[in-house]
Parts: C-alpha cells; sequence; structure tokens
C-alpha cells in the first residue's frame, strides 16, 4: 500500500515507547500506519538522525494582549510552527458576549493562524458566566479562565469588572454542572497591594523586588481558595495555570492529600523551570506570577519528575522591549514562548536532569490534549491521530534569539542562550509547514479544534 506521505528512519517518540528507525504512513492529514518496515509513499521524508516527536500541544498562549488579534494570530502561529508546536491553546480575554465574539474569533483564526488551535475564555462577569453551558455545547470552547487577580487597580488596568469570591464560587458551580473545565491564576493582589509601596519607597527595581511583592506564600493561599472553594462548589476538576513555586507545590500536595473529592491538575512554565531572580533577562523577564529563586526552579522539576505537574506551557504573550520601559513597576508583564517550548524543556529536562523522552512527550504534547479534549486527534502519535510531528536533530545546537522568530515581539527572554537540539522540520495535518528554519506558508491551513473527551 502507497501512503500519500511516509516519514522513514527517524527516531519515533511516543509517551509508552521510543522506535527505533520507524515508519509513519499518512493518508489524508492522519496516521494510517506505524512500522518498523519500509513503507511507500508518493512523499517521502527521510528522517534519519532525526527524534521524530509529536508536535507540542502547547496549553497556554495568549493573542489579542496587543490588541491586534490579526497580526498576533498570524505571527505567532509562526513562531509556534518554527519551534515545533503544532497546536495553541489560546486564552482570549474579551469583554462583553463570548457567544457573539466566537464567530468572529473563528474567523481571525481560520484565515490567520498557521497551526491549529482552540480556546479558552477568560471569565469576568456573570454575563459571561450564563453563556458558558451554551458555549461547551454549541461551540465546543470547554475551558474557561479566571483570575483571582482582578481586583483593584489591576481591574482597571485590564479594563474589567472586579472579580470576587462569590463570582469565582459561582464559577465552579457553572463549569462543574456544563462539564467544562476552571483554569485559574492564582494570586492575591490585596498582598500586592500591600506589600508593594515599601518596595517602591526603598527604589527597589528588580525581578526580586517583583518576587517579593507578589510573595510565593500569596500565591499558595489563592491556591487553597480556589481549591477548596471549587470542591464546596462541587465542580470535579480544577486546572492551577503557571505555578510558580515551592510553597505553591506544597499547598497542593497538602490539598491533594485532603480527600476533598476532586481532581487538581497542575501546569508551569519553562520560565519558572530556567529562570530566577539573578537571571540576565533583568527586568525584562517581568511576568505574573513572578520569576522566583532558585530553590523554587528546583522545587518545580521535582513536581515535574514526580508527576505532581502535569504540563509545561508557554504562558507566550506579545511584549517586547516597547512594553518593558521604565521600571518593573512600570513594564507590563509577560513574554512570548510558544516557539522555545520544545528546545527548552529538552535541553534543561532531557540534556541536564535526564528526564525521559517519553516523559517530556506526556508533558508537552500527551497531557494538555487529554486534559483539554484535543486527545487523541493531538498530542499522540498513534493510527487515527493528526498527522502533527515534530522533527528534532538532537545534535544541532542553535542559539535562542528573538531575531527571525515569525513574532512580533522583539524581545526574547532566553537571548543568546545555546542549547543542543534544533526542530528542523514542523508538520501539521501532514504539510510541512516549517523547513530548516523557514516557513512554508499553506493558506488557511490552520483550523479551530471543539473540545472532545471521548477517550
Amino acid at each position: 500500500m502507497a501512503f500519500e506521505l511516509v516519514i522513514k528512519n527517524g527516531t519515533v517518540v511516543c509517551p509508552d515507547r521510543v522506535i527505533e528507525k520507524a515508519c509513519i504512513g499518512v493518508n489524508g492529514g492522519k496516521i494510517a500506519e506505524i512500522s518498523e518496515q519500509e513503507l511507500e509513499g508518493a512523499e517521502v521524508i527521510d528522517a534519519s538522525g532525526l527524534h521524530v516527536f509529536p508536535g507540542v500541544v502547547d496549553p497556554h498562549t495568549h493573542v489579542g494582549f496587543a490588541n491586534m488579534p490579526k497580526e498576533e494570530f498570524y505571527h505567532e502561529s509562526q513562531n509556534a510552527a518554527l519551534g515545533g508546536t503544532t497546536t495553541m491553546m489560546i486564552y482570549m480575554l474579551q469583554r462583553g458576549s463570548y457567544l457573539e465574539q466566537h464567530p468572529g474569533n473563528r474567523t481571525l483564526g481560520d484565515a490567520n493562524c498557521m497551526v491549529d488551535y482552540l480556546f479558552h475564555y477568560s471569565i469576568a462577569d456573570q454575563k459571561q458566566l450564563k453563556e458558558i453551558p451554551a458555549l461547551v455545547s454549541e461551540k465546543g470552547v470547554a475551558s474557561y479562565k479566571y483570575f483571582m487577580t482582578c481586583r483593584g487597580a489591576e481591574s482597571v488596568r485590564l479594563k474589567l469588572e472586579a472579580v470576587d469570591d462569590g463570582l469565582l464560587y459561582n464559577y465552579f458551580k457553572t463549569l462543574g454542572e456544563a462539564g467544562a473545565i476552571p483554569c485559574v491564576h492564582c494570586e492575591n493582589m490585596e498582598i500586592y497591594f500591600s506589600l508593594s509601596p515599601a518596595l517602591k519607597e526603598q527604589g527597589r527595581d528588580d525581578l526580586a523586588a517583583w518576587d517579593e511583592a507578589r510573595p510565593s506564600w500569596a500565591e499558595a493561599e489563592s491556591i487553597f481558595r480556589a481549591v477548596f472553594l471549587a470542591a464546596k462548589a462541587g465542580c470535579p476538576k480544577i486546572y492551577i495555570v503557571h505555578l510558580s513555586s515551592k510553597a505553591g507545590l506544597k499547598m497542593i500536595r497538602m490539598l491533594r492529600g485532603m480527600d476533598l473529592g476532586i481532581e487538581i491538575l497542575v501546569e508551569t512554565c519553562p520560565h519558572y523551570l530556567i529562570l530566577d531572580t539573578d537571571c540576565e533577562a533583568g527586568i525584562n523577564a517581568k511576568v505574573n506570577p513572578p520569576i522566583r529563586s532558585r530553590e523554587d526552579c528546583e522545587a518545580l522539576w521535582e513536581g515535574v519528575c514526580s508527576g505532581e505537574i502535569q504540563t509545561i506551557g508557554s504562558d507566550h504573550c506579545v511584549r517586547g522591549y516597547e512594553q518593558k520601559r521604565g521600571s518593573i513597576w512600570l513594564g507590563l508583564p509577560g513574554f512570548i514562548g510558544t516557539g522555545n517550548v520544545l528546545q527548552l524543556v529538552l535541553e534543561y529536562g532531557y540534556f541536564r536532569k535526564n528526564i525521559p523522552l517519553t516523559k517530556i512527550v506526556e508533558l508537552i504534547s500527551e497531557n494538555p490534549a487529554r486534559i483539554f479534549g484535543a486527545y487523541p486527534k493531538k498530542g499522540a502519535i498513534r493510527v487515527g491521530s493528526d498527522a502533527d510531528f515534530a522533527l528534532v536533530d538532537m545534535n544541532r545546537e542553535s542559539v535562542l534569539t528573538a531575531k527571525n522568530n515569525g513574532s512580533l515581539a522583539d524581545l526574547c527572554v532566553y537571548e543568546g542562550m545555546k542549547v543542543h537540539a534544533t526542530p528542523v522540520r514542523t508538520v501539521l495535518r501532514g504539510k510541512t509547514v516549517m523547513l530548516n528554519g523557514e516557513l512554508k506558508r499553506i493558506e488557511d491551513y490552520g483550523e479551530y479544534i471543539p473540545a472532545s473527551f471521548g477517550e
């Protein structure tokens, strides 16, 4: 049998095994066969000397924060494709009705995204909360973010209504009843409002000051409140986004031991695993929650290795040098990263900490897809799954940089960092969208993925 596409002679990495010199046959954008025997195809990619990973499924990206959604869909998905990310899970933060805005969001994504995508919508008021059952059943949007930080001056900055714990409880209750997943940003803003004035008066202007103003124990306190309220509301699971601290991880361990009847899923990000308050990026690495100590980094790696942390997402957000100007107190939080996830996790997880490649695939592909209803379409190398691959040369060194990375942002917080492995080809549903650092634009190729929990 001849296939439309065959990838041969690569080392295929699945969550449960590594297959040497495997052949993958693709028809209609789907994986049709995986064999250790030679397969024939109309198009053949010789992956000799390369590792074939499932495309990265990034559970945490943002589009629209720079107020240019069309351009951000286009450029940030380029950044994704250049780094082997084939599915972006996109947080949208909008005012008004998501039911009304969803068709427009789809139109922008379908026309401009180079990779496949799904949406998480951020909930800021009761009107949006009421739309969730219809969004789940009619639009396939099954995950919703809640900013516990959206209070006081922070709600003014985001131009949103201030939230309170009553809304938070109702959010959990509504999502639980609708079969949706709550994705919660856990920080206590009242603590920040209390601690930051003294640090400003001292003239502090560094990453350590940002960490002290939004301390790890305030993250831990918010995690406790979120999980406890979710459990009391009858919500069966909660997803903690971007865990940043040892204190937060210890709180999650304690809560898991309390038999509250709720599944606690946890995400962290490369920057919390790699960067600390002394990193070279300085205040350009301002992000919420903050970059923390080296002790926090190592504790999070322990959580990754032990399985206490289920996913690694980028928290990709378009921020350049211009948005970081002034001081740690004035610059905007966040930075790009979806195109760096694979290389960073390979460098620091595989090469430096000897984490098995099968475990890495779990963290950055399979688990995000399973949790958010994209599996087995995404996140797997198995018959019937989409033919999404990142072909990586594990012996080709790269230097991470903002130059020619596809993004609108001119800032990379890992600028100048050397890594051992380089993605050399990205394949999306059987079509090459990146080859040796060059993008292969396929018009209208990115597709929306409605959440489905059939497996």
